[in-house]
């Protein structure tokens, strides 16, 4: 292998990422450098601003402990011929599995519930539409990628990738991939809690990824833990769901990603923002694209985003109004045009599911952590608020006041 083919990048979080073949083709690509403009978090960097991080280096992180993990797990499981063929489907599918995703991230969905009810026609949306977008460029002008790693393994890497990143894997391999980026603990979680506690400055996401590595192992099509890792399984737990509750879900966060969120659904709605599902036009749709729009499309919606400004929160909802503001978020921010905007957060710590539990190996044999751990068992409730923002232009008595009368039906 001669080293102008092998390129070493320094990341913050795990120190140099070795990246050659394939995987430095496309990461020098136009499609994943375009992740270079699309921050990791949305707009949190307004209440965090350390948060400045992209899905670009996020999803370098994703396929470098992708392969990390299945490293290790070869190294605690008996001898499997095709592991070193699945270390390379699995780093591939987490250097892609975010490919599709559009400015801002995960606001830019949540922009699409409101697109849709005003009219705009969005394929794929309510099915993780990153995850379709992606799909789609890995089908078409990334699928020359699928079919030069297809020359190095014996699995077919455009099928194994689709089925995994739908969350569907039909086989025993796929299903092992599919668990390295979409589990109770993968890599793409792992990563995440870890930038993100980094570029927040808090310590709830940081754990001992080393210690975590060492206690995984393979049985049959299962990832298990051995059962002298419960404390950095519980730790991961544990960090996610501080995460979620003091920054993912923080109020502020929550006030301006969800005014975003309306203006960039407004834009779509009207044909601003259009045609997201063309590759040529998923390349211009970036943060900065729609900042570009925003400043001239709404006073309300420019003030908030760029100068933090026009909007403030309801501080106290009453308890029994907020299943009614849940279930009529969208209807009661459509109504006010964005005067009010009512946004829901939830989410789960932790839960066992088919094909996505956490389960512990000991002398007795595979049992779930919840069998095992007193941690985990009260995580298994929804962290569950909502936050309702009024532009300042209301006074907050009269914000507070439509609230009461949307309360009382």
């Amino acid at each position: 292998m001669r080293l102008a083919h092998l390129k070493n990048i320094r990341d913050p979080i795990h120190g140099f990422i070795d990246v050659e073949g394939i995987y430095l083709e496309l990461i020098s690509g136009p499609f994943f450098q375009r992740l270079r403009n699309v921050h990791q978090t949305g707009i949190a960097y307004l209440v965090y601003p350390g948060m400045h991080h992209t899905r670009f280096e996020h999803s370098l992180g994703v396929m470098y402990l992708a392969g990390e993990f299945l490293t290790n797990i070869a190294k605690n499981s008996e001898k499997n011929d095709l592991m070193p063929d699945l270390t390379k489907l699995a780093m591939i599918s987490g250097l892609l599995h975010d490919i599709g995703h559009l400015a801002f991230s995960h606001t830019f969905e949540y922009g699409l519930r409101f697109a849709t009810r005003m009219g705009a026609k969005v394929p794929w949306y309510g099915n993780k539409t990153h995850v379709y977008l992606g799909l789609s460029l890995i089908n078409s002008v990334l699928s020359t990628y699928m079919e030069k790693l297809g020359k190095e393994v014996t699995l077919q890497p455009l099928e194994v990738v689709n089925h995994v990143l739908k969350d569907d894997p039909h086989t025993k391999e796929e299903r092992i991939v599919h668990q390295m980026l979409s589990n109770v603990i993968d890599a793409d979680r792992a990563d995440y809690l870890l930038r993100d506690s980094y570029y927040a400055g808090v310590e709830y996401g940081k754990l001992d990824i080393s210690r975590l590595m060492k206690v995984m192992k393979l049985q049959e099509d299962s990832v298990v833990f051995l059962s002298k890792g419960i404390p950095v399984v519980e730790q991961f737990i544990l960090g996610r769901f501080y995460m979620y509750r003091t920054i993912y879900f923080h109020d502020v966060v929550a006030m301006y990603s969800s005014v975003l969120a309306f203006a960039i659904g407004s834009m779509v709605a009207k044909g601003i923002v259009s045609d997201i599902i063309e590759p040529e036009n998923i390349l211009k749709i970036t943060d900065n694209y729609i900042f570009s729009l925003l400043y001239s499309f709404d006073d309300r919606f420019r003030d908030a985003i760029f100068f933090r400004r026009g909007y403030r929160r309801i501080r106290k909802i009453p308890e029994e109004c907020i299943p009614i503001l849940k279930k009529r978020d969208v209807d009661i921010t459509l109504e006010y045009n964005g005067d009010v905007i009512v946004h829901t957060l939830e989410d789960s710590p932790y839960y066992e599911k088919e094909n996505e539990t956490v389960y512990v190996e000991d002398e007795e044999g595979r049992r779930t952590l919840s069998q095992l751990s007193e941690v985990v068992n009260p995580l298994k409730k929804q962290i569950s608020k909502v936050v309702v923002s009024y532009s300042s232009k209301l006074p907050s008595t009269e914000a507070e006041s439509m609230i009461n009368k949307i309360c009382k039906g």
